[in-house]
């Protein structure tokens, strides 16, 4: 193995510190069985750690991954466990042999392989024995006991964590779960896509439905290979889907590490798409494609054969040979006023009172869910206070509010970011500013750039950390945005975002402008070394795009512009950086042409 005439081995025995005691035993129980084994605590002593650890995986060994907490938060171990699974990712080879040491819960491409449970068996040798021995022998498993079943885990669902979650307070709906099952059930070919196209107005919940029905038939690991949330909404300047493809490609690195770090990103995402069709899964994907405002996503980014598809969508004709359409309404008056009791947590709501605002808010889930936040976050307001100021919220919607979200969205917004504004004075600006966002994994950095960058309204917050964490989770509390911890990003939801910017009125391109000075000071510069950094704020420079008319459009968004073309170039993305470029230079000629004597708006 190390360059003399030694064996190579059988097993490679992959463990953290905390772990070593149980891979000596599982060590000593194949050597006792006539099988070579490398771990490092017999085999590393006075040896080049890394040179060893590198010659025992590329001696073709059979590598055990001896899975705790500590191991899945290992680099070191990551890298030992994914190198048999580097040209075999489905481990049909069985190159890859987990056990189960302390209780944890892989994810991702772990998720999808097979493992043994050793955490009950350290004090039972015998029956320890048996299972290893098993798990490193097909025959040898033929032959256990049945009793034994509980401690093998079959390959289970690998699920898109970010997106794939349970809804909290989640209710009624019934019908709705009984069609999009009965949709993606239907017996036919194995090559057939079959598809549910959930579609209703804003606000209505369709996205909730799909997260909720993926969240809970990922729970049973004996119907999908993997389940997977692809953002399809068309990006504004570049007519593409960048939300598919960076999705696509976060799947596919699931199984190749390498798709992550492609340079071209629209091949890689084609790569992902063919893997999923031709790598053999024995059932089949669930792919998601929420917010589809256009049908042709699904003909430029076709799902593979076999697969099962959820549609989220505003438009209602659909092909009945192609799809299932299953219409999505308002709440039953019941299941809003059940919601509402539930969720509010407030005991002195009567069945009554709960009824009126329902009736109010138009039974439209959305706001309901605002409105149950409200209750949930203050003890003092009364039902009848809050239905007194809704109703005179309601009263003076302006029209173009009317026309971007619903009248209920508008008067829920603005009484939540009032309840907000009593925990931290400006909070609502911050749903103000992400309102020119995309509405999905807006990042912490563009709320970090120096004060003079924001709007009057942002400086105090943005100058002080522990005010800025407030102030989001105040918002959280009352459900105008949901913070993901792991990536230091929140979303807001699309109609809360149209109603904060009619609410602007006309200091709304002033707010536009603002924001994008802010995220002109947070775009890095360009070196391949900060491509995620980048990446993160390139859909949210598009929607800025959308949200700014060209006419009003500072040099800031131009310059925006012209670095995430930059970037998508470098990426491969050909088709999405001409149409940057090109906004980018329109702005410029505009400048130019309002102020010829300025060289640097000539140069640009």
């Amino acid at each position: 193995m190390d360059g003399n005439s030694e064996p190579l081995p059988d097993f490679f025995i992959s463990r953290t510190t905390a772990d070593a005691a149980i891979a000596i035993t599982v060590r000593d129980i194949l050597v006792k069985a006539g099988k070579r084994v490398v771990l490092q605590d017999f085999d590393f002593k006075n040896r080049n750690f890394m040179q060893m650890m590198d010659a025992s995986l590329a001696s073709g060994a059979r590598v055990i991954a001896s899975l705790s907490q500590d191991y899945l938060a290992s680099q070191y171990c990551h890298a030992e466990w994914y190198h048999p699974l580097s040209r075999d990712p489905l481990n049909e080879q069985a190159r890859l042999i987990v056990f189960k040491v302390r209780e944890c819960a892989p994810d991702g491409l772990l998720r999808s392989i097979a493992s043994w449970n050793l955490t009950k068996l350290r004090e039972n040798p015998t029956l320890l024995e048996d299972i290893v021995l098993a798990a490193v022998d097909k025959e040898r498993r033929a032959h256990l006991p049945l009793n034994l079943a509980e401690l093998w885990r079959k390959p289970g669902t690998v699920i898109d964590t970010r997106n794939i979650r349970p809804t909290p307070g989640f209710t009624g709906r019934g019908d709705a779960m009984a069609a999009i099952d009965a949709a993606l059930s239907d017996v036919g070919s194995a090559a057939l896509v079959q598809t549910a196209a959930i579609h209703g107005l804003g606000g209505v919940g369709k996205s909730t439905i799909a997260r909720e029905y993926a969240w809970q038939v990922s729970r049973f690991d004996d119907v999908y290979a993997g389940i997977w949330w692809l953002d399809a909404e068309k990006a504004p300047v570049t007519g593409r889907w960048p939300g598919i493809e960076s999705g696509l490609i976060q799947l596919g690195s699931v199984f190749i590490r390498a798709l992550a770090d492609a340079t071209d990103e629209g091949k890689a995402a084609r790569h992902a798409l063919a893997f999923l069709g031709n790598a053999g899964f024995q059932k089949p994907w669930l792919l998601i494609y929420d917010n589809l405002d256009d049908k042709s996503a699904l003909d430029a980014w076709p799902p593979p054969p076999g697969a099962r598809v959820i549609v989220t969508s505003r438009e209602a004709k659909w092909d009945p040979e192609e799809m299932t359409a299953v219409a999505i309404e308002e709440w039953p008056r019941d299941d809003s006023v059940k919601f509402l009791r539930e969720r509010s947590r407030r005991s002195d709501m009567t069945a009554a009172e709960a009824d009126a605002i329902a009736e109010a808010l138009g039974d439209l889930p959305l706001a309901l869910t605002h409105a149950a936040a409200y209750f949930a976050d203050n003890d003092v307001a009364t039902p009848g206070d809050y239905l007194a100021g809704l109703n005179k919220l309601l009263a003076v919607v302006p029209d173009g509010a009317k026309r971007a979200a619903p009248r209920a969205v508008f008067a829920t917004l603005a009484q939540n970011v009032a309840q907000a504004e009593r925990r931290v004075t400006g909070a609502g600006a911050i749903v103000s500013f992400a309102a020119f966002l995309d509405p999905e994994d807006i990042p912490l950095e563009l709320f970090e750039q120096p004060p003079e960058n924001y709007p009057p309204e942002l400086r105090d917050i943005v100058g002080d950390r522990t005010r800025l964490v407030a102030a989001l989770g105040a918002l959280g509390q009352v459900s105008l945005i949901d913070y993901q911890r792991a990536t230091r990003t929140f979303s807001v939801h699309r109609l809360v975002q149209a109603a904060a910017r009619e609410a602007m009125g006309p200091s709304r391109d002033e707010w536009a402008n603002s924001i994008a000075a802010a995220a002109f000071s947070a775009f890095p510069e360009a070196t391949q070394d900060n491509w995620p950094e980048r990446a993160r704020l390139v859909p949210h420079v598009r929607a800025m795009s959308s949200h700014i008319p060209p006419e009003h459009a500072t040099r800031n968004l131009g310059w925006l512009l012209s670095v995430a073309g930059a970037y998508s170039a470098e990426r491969g993305s050909i088709a999405e950086t001409l149409p940057l470029f090109r906004a980018a230079l329109a702005i410029a000629e505009r400048l130019a042409k309002a102020d010829p004597g300025n060289a640097g708006w000539q140069r640009d």
